[in-house]
């Protein structure tokens, strides 16, 4: 396999067949020759080097390294790349935490501080004027937001023909997610999210920036209940013309309002009243408004189909509740709910004066930390530090965690692109219903045979009609229970 270009080199990384690990690892200067000495001796004591391929060896020699410490799973695997650059300024990379079509978000520290931040990266391969513009008005408009419900920015650079942005590192899991691995969520907890990612809107709005693509992943939920908002790349400036060009139509088709499609340029805070509509939606009922195929049927969908009304799927939610979120989500912007401090005062009655920790797999609620996070939908620096078709080396690090930014939006976002992972089955229900259900056909088969039978002595039937019957009814049972189980599990979930 090829080993793929480092997003923080500015040449091209050596191959791995002219450059050993030991002299890679070394020239990253992320380990010494003392380290690296140990880390053979050791690794010398289990194996013996001249029985395995040079590339086997190597490997053998990373994951002793991430059993010890010295390098994080990343580390190790771009090592083994051929990768030795792992700075950015005063910031080493420690693992790769999100990656989209124009970069890429990293894990870092600083090295003197030793504080984890977040480092989004717009890598030489993107960059060009346009992107370049966009990179550096997303670390202006930072700069001027400091707001408990908007990720900050800490700092910012150039190096290496590299622009980076650091942020801080919060710990959590993002709606989108955690949607889509444990369900919809309770009333009270839904609305509690919203208003504080409304809150977090309210502030931006009054500082005259549009953030223009509001949705499940891009809103950050973090163990203690603290809600961030994330990845404003795509916001704009209301008082920028080049911002709100009306040739960048952005944002994500499942949640951009009806005059984001049409007129980009004419977009305000509406926009992301609507947004935030459609993300407290999905929210409740674990569907999405306007679901599609394609960007254009999703965006059709928004100006031709209104969605289907919450109280059809969730008969129990507040009624009020109802009310607001097909206010939040009107198609026509002047008679939308008109500011995110009218979201705020229409939901904060239900809003949870205590935070309850968000649902896990087992049902029960624990806050979503480490392993447990985002297990499924890490990149895949995490999951191995052999190359695609090779076998994994298995090491599990709890510490690296998502951010969670943005999936499906265009543009300049960064976004996760590892696949959706829905819940796997049981296998031990599967077979238990199986078993039931055989049980109670093969019971019902018998019970027809023996009537059949009782009545061959009043009528003259051949012997084989009760056999016959029996092992229809038997036919009959089976595929009635089966196909009534298929489609009740194959309902939406409320």
């Amino acid at each position: 396999m090829v080993p793929q270009r480092n997003p923080l080199s500015s040449a091209e990384a050596p191959s791995r067949q002219t450059l050993r690990f030991r002299e890679t690892a070394l020239a990253s200067g992320l380990v010494d020759s003392q380290q690296i000495d140990a880390v053979e001796q050791r690794v010398r004591s289990t194996i013996e080097e001249k029985a395995v391929d040079q590339r086997s060896w190597d490997k053998a020699l990373a994951l002793e390294c991430v059993r010890k410490k010295i390098l994080t799973k990343f580390q190790a695997r771009e090592i083994l790349a051929g990768h030795t650059r792992f700075t950015l300024g005063q910031y080493r990379m420690l693992s790769e935490i999100g990656r989209g079509g124009m970069g890429q978000v990293f894990k870092a520290e600083h090295v003197l501080m030793k504080r984890t931040v977040a480092v989004k990266v717009l890598p030489l391969s993107k960059a060009n004027p346009r992107t370049e513009a966009a990179f550096q008005r997303e670390i202006e408009l930072l700069a001027k937001l400091d707001h408990d419900n908007i990720i900050r920015a800490l700092d910012a650079g150039y190096d290496g023909n590299v622009y980076y942005l650091v942020t801080e590192y919060m710990q959590g899991i993002d709606l989108r997610k955690q949607v889509t691995k444990y369900g919809a969520l309770e009333q009270n907890q839904a609305v509690t999210v919203t208003v504080q990612a409304a809150q977090g809107l309210a502030y931006a709005h009054s500082r005259g920036f549009v953030h223009r693509d509001v949705k499940p992943s891009n809103i950050l939920v973090t163990p203690d209940g603290r809600i961030l908002i994330l990845d404003l790349g795509l916001a704009g400036a209301m008082f920028d013309p080049e911002s709100m060009n009306p040739a960048r139509r952005l944002g994500t088709p499942g949640y951009m309002s009806p005059e984001q499609i049409r007129a980009p340029q004419n977009v305000g805070p509406a926009t992301d009243i609507y947004g935030l509509g459609c993300t407290l939606y999905y929210l409740l009922s674990g569907r999405q408004p306007f679901p599609g195929s394609s960007r254009k049927e999703k965006q059709d969908r928004h100006l031709r189909v209104p969605p289907v009304p919450l109280k059809h799927i969730l008969p129990y939610l507040d009624a009020r509740v109802a009310e607001t979120v097909e206010s939040m989500m009107h198609p026509s912007f002047k008679k939308r709910m008109s500011s995110a401090q009218a979201v705020i005062d229409s939901l904060k009655p239900w809003c949870l004066e205590e935070w309850i920790p968000l649902r896990s797999r087992s049902g029960q609620a624990k806050p979503p930390t480490g392993e447990q996070m985002d297990s499924s939908h890490r990149p895949s620096a995490v999951s191995g530090l052999g190359a695609e078709g090779e076998s994994n080396l298995e090491v599990r690090d709890p510490s690296e965690t998502s951010q969670g930014v943005g999936d499906e939006s265009t543009a300049f976002s960064i976004g996760l692109t590892t696949q959706q992972s829905e819940n796997s089955p049981n296998v031990k229900q599967f077979f238990f219903w199986l078993f039931q259900t055989v049980l109670v056909s093969f019971f019902g088969g018998i019970l027809v045979t023996v009537a059949v039978g009782i009545a061959q002595w009043f009528v003259s039937w051949e012997g084989k009609s009760a056999l016959f019957f029996g092992a229809m009814t038997f036919l009959f049972v089976f595929l009635l229970l089966f196909v009534r189980t298929v489609r009740s599990k194959g309902e939406p979930q409320s």
